[in-house]
């Protein structure tokens, strides 16, 4: 089964969230900014296309991401937060 990440890089810390393919949250939760908190998320995930931002901090989360075989897609920081308050707002 394939998995879908979005994840939300910041300087220390970094938020993610794991959808299966019907789209159904399957993880979610916050973890260093570091290679102890990549593998301590991705644990237990073993394919995955991940989008994240490509903001100020992004390459240590795609350095790892790449090594470790994830397919990984940037994203513009600023069209994202767009797509998910219009998303946010649909649910309202």
């Amino acid at each position: 089964m394939n998995s879908f990440v979005g994840v939300d890089v910041h300087q220390d810390k970094c938020h993610a969230t794991v959808q299966n393919e019907e789209g159904e949250t399957v993880k979610q939760g916050y973890f260093q900014n570091s290679p102890s908190g990549f593998e301590q998320f991705f644990d237990e995930i073993d394919e995955a296309e991940v989008a994240i931002e490509a903001g100020d901090a992004w390459q240590p989360v795609y350095d790892w991401l790449d090594e470790n075989g994830f397919d990984v897609k940037f994203g513009h920081p600023h069209k994202i937060r767009i797509i998910a308050e219009v998303k946010n707002q649909n649910r309202l």
